[in-house]
């Protein structure tokens, strides 16, 4: 085993997680838009918010059915300030059998953060990568 050996296996170890994380960023983004495809569109009106422990807010929207019956959709992503504003429109996706399994419209906030995680792995990978090979080349090329 050759002292570059370590470096080789980190720099794919690099790229093999960044590659499953755009990976996983796709399939994010594809589930969304399927589910978005096939929901029900209403507009819902921001409520209320709930906060988590750093005192970031994420809305509680009410909205409702074919039938006209109310619902409640608690979103997951906090910031802060609040992104919303309360009495606020905004459109809402439903799944019509189930009017409980709800989102917000919009890209997929998951899709986003592992989408953004992947192209910074991938990327230190493949300059890592071309670092390497070129400081390989010029190692191979030397005679001592």
């Amino acid at each position: 085993m050759s002292k570059t050996d370590p470096i080789r296996y980190v720099i794919i170890l690099f790229l093999i997680i960044g590659i499953g994380f755009l990976g996983g960023a796709i399939y994010a983004y594809i589930s969304n838009k399927n589910f978005i495809e096939k929901a029900t569109k209403a507009s819902g009106r921001v409520i209320n918010f709930h906060s988590n422990r750093k005192g970031s807010k994420a809305p509680v929207v009410e909205y409702s059915d074919a039938k006209g019956q109310a619902h409640f959709y608690y979103h997951n992503v906090y910031t802060k300030p609040s992104a919303y504003d309360l009495g606020e429109t905004v459109e809402i996706y439903f799944n019509p059998a189930d009017p409980e399994d709800a989102t917000l419209g919009g890209i997929s906030v998951l899709a986003i953060i592992l989408g953004g995680i992947g192209f910074i792995f991938t990327l230190i990978s493949v300059i890592f990568l071309k670092v390497f090979w070129n400081h390989t080349a010029v190692m191979s090329q030397k005679h001592y």
